[in-house]
């Protein structure tokens, strides 16, 4: 196990994922700077490649890690080339400058990549189904992460409210409507593995330490639907869910996969560790009291 990972950059390093990722690496890396759009510790653009490679120069990173991407589905639809420009070619460039500088890359990857398998948890080597332009241009952030030797690519679904004012997060609606009994519709035919964004932030720490490099699943131990999610918080808020209605996930567009459960095993027997259970991440997920 290494001692610690140097000088880390966190590329989206505001976000939900990159704050818990900064939060957690604060006492165990040598130094910590956010790269973002806005309000980082240095400005970066991905989509500026030239400005990708000085500002890694400028940085000296031991370690790398991409949280930065356009996660809106209809965003990645109504324009691809954004989408590639953010999602996919940036990470060539930083595998490229990892690969020359003897440094570190973590791909934060995705779940969006099997359909029609209900709640089968896939392994990382299962085959894909990419259904739309957001998991086409992230599964191609894979290969090009992957160009360098020393890369750990994590696909995950994680839960956790944003750290700032904003479009709130999957987690910040279920508790906003729950708590204002608004009318909801509850997806049984979506199944995903849940976990909390600290509980994922402090795992793929560990998983870099340990020396795991290539594809893992880092995710919730359960696979569940999204309406079984909603209704295990719901029922903890003491929330009357009789204005809920059900639906198909194959009723939005775009279209999407509908069988994302991840299975953890490689994750769990490489560090000997369990990853938590949906009850635990329902419960980090509740609202925390007022002292």
């Amino acid at each position: 196990m290494n001692r610690d990972p140097g000088n880390v950059a966190v590329i989206g390093g505001t976000g939900l994922l990159g704050t818990a990722l900064s939060a957690a690496l604060a006492p165990r890396a040598d130094s910590v700077r956010r790269l973002t759009r806005q309000g980082g510790d240095a400005h970066l653009d991905l989509t500026d490649i030239e400005a990708v490679r000085r500002t890694l120069d400028r940085e000296r990173p031991d370690l790398v890690i991409n949280a930065a991407a356009v996660v809106n589905l209809q965003d990645c639809e109504t324009d691809p080339k954004l989408a590639w420009s953010t999602n996919a070619e940036p990470v060539s460039a930083l595998a490229d400058w990892c690969r020359s500088n003897d440094a570190g890359l973590i791909q934060i990857s995705t779940d969006h990549f099997f359909d029609g398998d209900g709640s089968l948890p896939h392994a990382e080597d299962a085959d894909v189904s990419l259904l739309n332009e957001y998991a086409r241009t992230k599964h191609a952030a894979e290969d090009f992460a992957l160009l360098n030797p020393s890369t750990l690519v994590v696909r995950t679904a994680f839960v956790g409210s944003r750290p700032s004012p904003g479009k709130g997060s999957f987690l910040d609606w279920i508790i906003e409507s729950a708590e204002n009994r608004d009318p909801i519709t509850l997806f049984e035919d979506a199944y995903f593995s849940p976990i909390h964004v600290d509980d994922l932030a402090a795992s793929i720490i560990d998983a870099w330490l340990f020396g795991a490099r290539g594809i893992y699943n880092i995710a919730g131990r359960e696979v569940v639907s999204k309406a079984q999610f909603v209704m295990g918080i719901c029922d903890k808020l003491n929330v009357n869910m009789d204005k809920a209605k059900f639906g198909s996930v194959k009723s939005l567009v775009p279209v999407r996969g509908d069988s994302l459960g991840l299975d953890v095993s490689k994750f769990e027997m490489r560090l000997g560790k369990k990853l938590p259970t949906l009850a635990r991440t329902i419960e980090k997920c509740l609202p925390k009291s007022p002292s």
